[in-house]
């Protein structure tokens, strides 16, 4: 017999919604690149920075070890921060190339989260 659930206690109802809307926002700020579309690429930059400094503590053990991830962290993220960004400005076919590698990490990261 199959379970009812609420959307509180289904996490791949809420998760799905998150998604939906995180998609749309995403999207909305692509499509009116610019300015709007490098604020998206930053906040998601630091997001990603701060996910990073927060694992750093179970993979590196000394402070030295944390502080030389957290800089190779910071410098990977910021030169796709950085490459986004620019590309955003653009609107020429560079834009196809990014809309090409923003729904190539979506894809990935949905088919990732639904593979377990």
């Amino acid at each position: 017999m199959s379970e009812l659930y609420t959307l509180h206690e289904d996490p791949i109802s809420a998760n799905c919604y998150k998604i939906r809307l995180t998609a749309a926002l995403t999207g909305a700020a692509l499509w009116l690149g610019g300015y709007v579309w490098a604020l998206c690429v930053a906040m998601v930059a630091a997001g990603v920075l701060w996910e990073w400094a927060r694992l750093l503590p179970g993979v590196a053990g000394s402070a030295l070890a944390r502080g030389i991830w957290l800089v190779a962290g910071a410098i990977y993220i910021g030169v796709a921060a950085l490459t986004l960004g620019i590309l955003g400005f653009s609107r020429t076919p560079a834009l196809a190339l990014l809309l090409a590698a923003v729904l190539g990490v979506i894809a990935t990261d949905v088919g990732a989260y639904f593979a377990g």
